[in-house]
């Protein structure tokens, strides 16, 4: 008795499926390899300590992120108005005038959360 094949069209798609998991399995194992950028405080500031007193504009949300910049994890989203203290500035050169601020959250449900805001979010008064 013949052994049993799938038609053609049955073995390419099996084909497929198969290369298209080892492609995503592949693609996981790389994202999960990929180092996570770690918190930084005040030590990457490029000023000296400011304690001012400011709070959150031009738009309804924004991340409050472990460093400077977006590849920093985000601690959660602060909103329009949220109270801070900024304590002191990271100044970035990318073709822009804006920097990070670090901040510590005196309002909302992060009040009390150290963390850095992108500048053009910050009034600072």
């Amino acid at each position: 008795m013949p052994a049993f094949r799938l038609p053609r069209s049955g073995r390419i798609g099996r084909t497929v499926a198969a290369s298209a998991i080892a492609l995503v399995a592949a693609a996981g194992a790389t994202l999960a390899a990929a180092p996570t950028a770690s918190a930084v405080g005040s030590s990457a500031c490029t000023g000296g300590t400011l304690n001012w007193s400011g709070h959150i504009q031009r738009a309804s949300l924004v991340n409050l992120r472990s460093g400077p910049g977006t590849s920093y994890s985000s601690y959660g989203l602060v909103s329009n108005g949220t109270r801070l203290t900024l304590v002191c500035h990271k100044t970035v050169n990318h073709g822009y005038s804006y920097g990070w601020d670090y901040v510590k959250i005196r309002s909302g449900s992060h009040a009390g959360t150290y963390g850095w805001v992108y500048e053009y979010y910050v009034y600072a008064a």
